[in-house]
Order: structure tokens, then C-alpha cells, then sequence
């Protein structure tokens, strides 16, 4: 039906393109608001109703976006989700989905006097916990489904470091169980700096005791060792 109204009206914009349009005009009306509040003077009558339609844009605005982010983490926990065949059902519902990556990882549990590397490995940062993992076999490379190896959840305690070969060792309170993180450099140009201060972000946001790293991202860590 859709088609053949655009077909016979010859239409230029498709129904999505009239959707969003009201969105798009937020921007504008903000902006337009911002200009008449700033040309107007403050003892005329109309300043504070300008200002109380700005105030509002602003929330709806603010308001929009952020059901525009929760939407678009809604449908990519949902992906992820479905990415591997032997997660909990809803197992990530509620968390927060920072980023994705190629990683070597090794996971070293002194409780049982084990240390596993995973030198390819698929890394899924959420806000509150890591995800790694493998590619598996080829029977399911065909049916689209990964194996996920392990998770690791922060706790507040939790503290990492930066150690001289841009590894990120990350240790749990009770230090039985530690993650050592080594992202791949992918793609041009290369993403690693960025993943390592979004990773660090989120674990800065457990109070956790941060140690001093070694090499040029002090600067860059010293954003997160005091979270709000």
C-alpha cells in the first residue's frame, strides 16, 4: 500500500523519512529558542515565557534521545543475545551495551589453580560485566551461533592496571580471579585507545581501587579514578 501511494503521489520520501521528521525539528526549534532568548531583554514580557519554552524543549528533547539510546541498546542486547547458543535466556535484559571487539584474553582462577588464553577472541563490554567469546565449530560458524566461554562480572573492589605492554589486568576483590585484556588493533584507524578508556570508564564506575598504569594513558585514566 505504502509503495503504491508513493508510486502514484511520486513521493520522494518513504514512510520512515516522515516519521522522523519530527524529531529532527528539536534541534531546531532549541536553536531557534536559544536565539530569541538571547535577543531578548530580560525585563520584557515575553523573556521568561521564552525562557520556560526553552527549559521544556530541552527536556523533550533530552527525553527523546534517551529513549532513542534505550531502544537502540534494547536491539542490540537482543542481538547479542542471540549470538551465542548457550547464554541464559534473558540473560543480558537490563544491562547496558558499551562496545565489541576482537580481544585476547586470559583468565587466571587461582581457586583451582587454572589459567585459560583465548587468543582470538570475541569481547562484549557491557556496563557492568564482560562477555568473551569463541568463534566454536565450524558447524556453528554455518548456523550463525558462537560459543560463549566466560563472563565476569564487576563488583565494586574490583581494581585493574595497565601493565608496560598495553595489557589490562583486571582483578576481582577476593584476587583469586583476574582478567588479562589485550585488544586487537582493527581496522584504520586503529580503536584501541578508545576501548581501553571506555573499559576503564565502566569499571571506574564500581568505586574500584584503581592502580597506577604504566605508559601514556595516565592522563587519560586520571578522567575516571574519581567517578561521581
Amino acid at each position: 500500500f505504502l509503495k503504491k501511494c508513493m508510486k502514484d503521489f511520486s513521493c520522494p520520501l518513504d514512510l520512515p523519512s516522515f516519521l522522523i521528521m519530527p524529531v529532527q525539528r528539536l534541534p531546531r526549534y532549541q536553536l531557534l529558542l536559544e536565539e530569541l532568548v538571547n535577543r531578548t531583554p530580560s525585563d520584557h514580557v515575553d523573556y521568561q515565557n521564552l525562557v520556560n519554552a526553552l527549559n521544556a524543549i530541552k527536556q523533550i528533547t533530552f527525553t527523546v534521545n534517551e529513549k532513542q539510546r534505550e531502544y537502540e541498546n534494547a536491539q542490540k542486547i537482543a542481538y547479542v543475545q542471540d549470538y551465542f547458543d548457550n547464554l541464559k535466556p534473558n540473560q543480558l535484559i537490563g544491562r547496558t551495551y558499551i562496545f565489541d571487539t576482537r580481544a585476547s584474553v586470559e583468565i587466571q582462577d587461582s581457586s583451582i589453580n587454572q589459567s585459560t588464553r583465548y587468543n582470538n577472541g570475541l569481547l562484549f563490554v557491557f556496563s557492568d560485566m564482560l562477555l568473551l567469546g569463541t568463534m566454536g565449530t565450524m558447524r556453528k560458524l554455518m548456523s550463525g551461533k558462537h560459543t560463549c566461554q566466560a563472563t565476569l562480572m564487576f563488583e565494586n573492589g574490583i581494581s585493574y592496571r595497565e601493565d608496560a605492554e598495553g595489557k589490562i589486568q583486571i582483578t576481582m576483590p577476593n584476587k583469586k580471579l583476574i582478567w588479562v585484556v589485550k585488544f586487537m588493533a582493527i581496522g584504520s584507524p586503529d580503536q584501541t585507545p578508545t576501548f581501553k578508556k571506555l573499559l576503564m570508564e565502566c569499571l571506574g564506575n564500581f568505586k574500584i581501587n584503581v592502580i597506577t598504569p604504566i605508559g601514556a594513558v595516565n592522563d587519560v585514566l586520571s578522567i575516571f579514578t574519581n567517578p561521581k
